[in-house]
């Protein structure tokens, strides 16, 4: 478990709500998309950015790279 939380009902509501997004899905480049499949996307990357790509940035969190003009 990582340190970062993935805050997806305020992700939903600026894309559902807020960006009207929904009126978009089904026709042009988003025939293929409905809200079901957004949600979808939406609680995959939630998964993916707690899970396996905030484990590979532990080191550098607790090593951060260092600046330095003399080197």
């Amino acid at each position: 478990m990582s340190h970062y939380v993935a805050d997806v009902r305020d992700l939903e509501f600026n894309l559902f709500e807020v960006l009207d997004t929904k009126d978009r899905f089904g026709v042009g480049a988003f025939a293929h998309m409905d809200t079901e499949t957004a949600r979808g996307v939406l609680s995959e990357m939630q998964r993916l950015a707690t899970g396996p790509l905030a484990a590979s940035y532990v080191d550098s969190d607790r090593n951060p790279p260092i600046f330095d003009l003399d080197s």
